[in-house]
């Protein structure tokens, strides 16, 4: 017992260890700083410039950091360094429009998916994309447009299989990550609130699922489920192809379709030039130059439900 009380009583010279931090942006267009001492000492968050919050043992504090004027489908971008974190603190976010019954494509703004992922560096991406997002009580909608003239078609591959999505031309990759709470783990990469669809040629199957108990335990979606039932359509346009998907609340999960909820998007689109081609090429959404959205929850852009 007294060896436990001095372990307690024992204050780390790590300020990224001692106080565990999220800097998360509101609904309402505020960027917020949340400290916690995870000690039983009293620690300072240093906010530099001889600037500090006094956190009492075990205690937790927030404080407003900057404030955005709130405009559906704009990309936001905060970074700051405290002393007290591990690193730098680098975040994007959006904020998705609630719709009707339906979201009416054409009214909606898009945002760019720009980011060039090649195989060789002295190679451009050749396609071009972008993406909407609407919400109601029903659905999470995303659309998203693909313009490439040199799309390989389906014929040209024969049988697809349907596990590996990801080996044809235009395969979209799509990332949630349901608690947007990658940035503050101290280890990168999935953990159990992530998800991943795949989808080409009308085709969907589920990559990655979050944990059971997050979702619908027992009665949870199984990937034959998604594959059969996940509301998406893959159509071709004049530039290219085209996207529709309708995320019903059942393959969310731990998401919840309602105003001020939080998450994380990643995207990524894949450009291949032959059937042979190998390695990653294409279109990232992730916020790290060249850097591809599989594994890299923390490059997830976040997003919020507005009302």
């Amino acid at each position: 017992e007294a060896l436990l009380t001095a372990v307690k009583a024992a204050l780390t010279d790590d300020p990224s260890q001692a106080i565990a931090t999220e800097i998360r942006p509101e609904a309402d267009g505020s960027v917020v700083l949340e400290v916690e001492n995870t000690t039983s000492r009293m620690q300072v968050a240093g906010l530099g410039g001889g600037h500090g919050l006094e956190l009492a043992a075990n205690g937790r504090k927030a404080e407003k950091l900057a404030e955005v004027s709130v405009e559906p489908m704009k990309t936001y971008a905060f970074t700051t360094n405290y002393p007290f974190l591990a690193g730098p603190w680098k975040m994007n976010w959006f904020y998705v429009p609630k719709c009707g019954e339906r979201p009416d494509w054409t009214s909606l703004p898009s945002l760019p998916i720009a980011n060039e992922v090649r195989r060789s560096a002295a190679k451009p991406v050749t396609m071009k994309a972008s993406f909407k997002m609407a919400w109601n009580e029903s659905r999470l909608y995303l659309r998203v447009e693909v313009e490439d003239d040199t799309m390989l078609p389906e014929a040209d591959y024969g049988t697809i299989d349907p596990l590996r999505l990801y080996l044809y031309d235009g395969c979209l990759e799509v990332y949630f990550d349901g608690f947007a709470d990658a940035r503050r783990q101290s280890v990168q990469g999935f953990d159990l609130n992530d998800s991943r669809y795949d989808f080409v040629y009308g085709k969907v199957h589920r990559q990655l699922a979050v944990n059971w108990q997050l979702a619908q335990g027992t009665q949870s979606a199984t990937d034959r489920e998604v594959a059969e039932k996940l509301e998406q359509r893959c159509f071709k346009t004049e530039k290219g192809v085209a996207y529709e998907i309708a995320f019903a609340p059942r393959y969310l999960a731990p998401i919840r379709l309602q105003a001020g909820t939080r998450a994380s998007l990643g995207l990524f689109i894949h450009d291949r030039d032959s059937r042979t081609d190998k390695g990653e090429n294409g279109l990232s959404l992730a916020t790290e130059r060249g850097k591809v959205c599989n594994r890299n929850p923390h490059l997830w852009p976040e997003f919020i439900l507005l009302p």
